[in-house]
Parts: structure tokens; sequence; C-alpha cells
């Protein structure tokens, strides 16, 4: 039988893990490990916020715990000592996934499916938002980094862009454009879900109501934003048109809705007179845009460039070849 030229039979010497893979599934599980401190809950109950870290939520901070010590020692039992791809780690990374996806959608959508009328009167007076902070998401971005590290993309995708970065073809410089380009425009449109999206004033009395807490508008940008991810990472990883094409169209999606909202932000302000004080109910506030529709409007714009850049580039290197 003969053996490989890194010392492993049947040819299997890529399957070895490299530097970035290891030192890749550490820096998620530290990721993972720093979510624990930040800000997980955000609740608003009428003027006064705050916040819940995972500390405050004892059975999420010991899964997170677990967690990133899984990740820590699979990387050092299995990539250093047995010499073999971190599977704990990967398993570990997608469940951590799954399970920010799960709780961002439940956390977000929990106090409309709580009925008004069965809150006590003091609380029923007052606006009771419920919703996902930062720490989530740094969770769900160390889940993802363990799990692109421990499966290999992470090696390979710095292997690609080492590639493009260093190669003169036209198709190659725009797809390094187009992905540099959805990178910057993906955390924008998660970042402007929370931003004011309704502004209302008063009397000197103003409130504002974020883009996750309007009545179908938060759900389904969550979902847009999920659907944006999917797509980003098979037209990225996998270079496929289709999906660079149909992330196109989920962006035009979501910059039309943008736009609809800052148009309509005066009619759309009634519907969620529920989250606004009840003070500043009483005085019949007026309603404005907020800078949120501002803000998804421009990462759409990034992410439909980049998406654009991938498609030229697929079709650039598909003419190439057939020439």
């Amino acid at each position: 039988m003969c053996s490989s030229p890194g010392g492993r039979e049947d040819g299997r010497a890529d399957e070895l893990p490299d530097r970035i893979q290891i030192s890749g599934v550490v820096f998620g599980a530290g990721v993972l490990g720093l979510s624990i401190a930040l800000p997980w809950v955000r609740i608003t109950t009428g003027d006064e916020v705050r916040y819940l870290a995972a500390v405050d939520l004892s059975w999420i901070a010991w899964l997170l715990i677990a967690g990133a010590v899984s990740g820590v020692l699979s990387a050092v039992i299995e990539c250093i000592i047995l010499r073999r791809s971190c599977q704990i780690a990967l398993a570990v990374s997608l469940s951590t996934i799954g399970l920010m996806v799960v709780l961002i959608a439940v956390i977000e959508n929990v106090s409309s499916w709580v009925p008004r009328t069965l809150l006590p009167t003091t609380i029923r007076r007052l606006t009771l938002d419920v919703g996902a902070a930062g720490g989530i998401w740094v969770a769900l971005v160390g889940g993802a980094i363990g799990a692109s590290a421990a499966s290999g993309l992470m090696s390979q995708g710095m292997r690609v862009l080492r590639s493009l970065y260093n190669s003169h073809e036209p198709s190659d410089r725009a797809r390094l454009a187009g992905i540099c380009a959805i990178l910057l425009g993906l955390p924008g449109a998660v970042a402007a879900r929370y931003q004011p999206w309704i502004d209302s004033a008063v009397n000197g009395h103003s409130a504002s109501v974020a883009g996750w807490a309007i009545p179908y508008v938060g759900p389904g940008s969550l979902a847009l934003v999920w659907c944006l991810i999917a797509v980003s990472c098979v037209a990225v990883v996998r270079q496929n048109p289709f999906a660079a094409l149909l992330g196109g169209v989920l962006c035009w999606a979501l910059l039309s809705a943008s736009l609809v909202m800052a148009v309509t932000a005066d009619s759309v302000g009634p519907t969620v007179l529920e989250r606004v004080p009840l003070e500043l109910r009483r005085l019949g506030p007026k309603f404005n845009a907020g800078r949120g529709p501002l803000l998804a409007s421009i990462a759409a714009a990034v992410l439909v460039v980049g998406f654009a850049l991938l498609i030229k580039s697929a079709s650039t290197r598909e003419g190439n070849d057939g020439g």
C-alpha cells in the first residue's frame, strides 16, 4: 500500500487538519465564550430599557460554556493529538447555529404572542417589547466561525481569497470585489432591523419603533435576512450564478420594502401605537420614517452590487472557458 507525501495512506493527506482549521475552531469557541458577557435580550417597558446577558439566563450560559469548552477540547484532542478533522466541534457549532436561529425568532416574537388583555393593567399601559440584543448574534457568528473552520471551508476559503487577490484576471477581481461587498452588506442588513424605522414626536415627547418590532415587517425582514445569508453562502462557496441571481432578487425585495416603509411611515405608524408610551399615545403623535429604512436600503444596494459582480465573474469565466 502506497503512502501519500503527507504521511497518510490512500491519498488522505488533504484530510489532515491544518493550522487554520485548528485556530479557527479555537477562535470560534472564544467568540462563543465572549458572547456570554454581552446583552442577549432587550426588554422595553415604557421608557425603561433593560438588558439580560447570558449569565442572567443560567441554562444558556452553561450551554455556551459547554460548547466553547467542547470546541477547544475538540481542537486539542481530535486535531492535534488524533490528527483528524474536528467532528465534535463541527457538531457543536452547527447545534449552536440552530439554537441561535430558533432563539432569535422566539425572542423577537414572544411579546406579540402574549395577548395584552392577559397582562396586568399597570403593564398594559406601558410598551412591552422583547427583542434580541447583540450577544445572541455574536454567539451565532461564533458558531458560524467554528463550523466553517471544523468543516474545512475556512481553510479552503483562505486559499481561494489568496489566489483571487494575487490574480490579474478580470473575472477573479470581480469575484473578490463581490465577496467583499457581500461581507459588508450582510451585517448592514442585520443591523438595520434594530434601528428605528418609525419615529414619533409631539410636544417635546418622542419615541421610536425598531424594524424588528413592527408587525409583519419584523418577522418578514428576519426571514429575508436568513434567506440572504443562506443564498450568499451558496453563491460565494459554490460559485453558483443562480444563487447570486436569487440573492439579487431578495435584495431588491428588501430595497423595495425599505422605500415603501419610508414613504408610508405616517400610515403604518398607527399600527404600532401599542409600542408607543401611553403619554405619547394620548397626545396623538405624528409618525415619520426613521433611519432604519435608509440603512436597509444602503445594505441592499451594496448586496446587489456584490451579487452582480459574482454573476459577472461567473459569466466571464464561462466565456473564457468556451473560447
